[in-house]
């Protein structure tokens, strides 16, 4: 569900030359495909994976019902 409500708002990202130029170095096949989801452990893990790979920067966009978008904001704001 998640992937999809990413997908139907963002789809069309993939179209962008300049975009898909990205997803197909990630062997991604739209953005939805580059979210980051699951539990704080499982998120976190992620999160240490792109640091450790050098990410200096990440863009957090919540998703889901208002308590999930809420949690997201809780860990996001206490992990940083």
């Amino acid at each position: 569900m998640t992937r999809q409500w990413i997908h139907d708002r963002f789809g069309a990202a993939g179209n962008m030359p300049a975009y898909r130029a990205v997803l197909d170095r990630g062997g991604k096949a739209g953005p939805e495909e580059t979210a980051v989801l699951g539990d704080e452990e499982a998120v976190a893990k992620e999160i240490q994976r792109f640091k450790d790979a050098g990410t200096t920067e990440f863009l957090v966009c919540p998703v889901g019902p208002d308590a999930e978008r809420e949690r997201t904001i809780r860990f996001t704001l206490d992990y940083v």
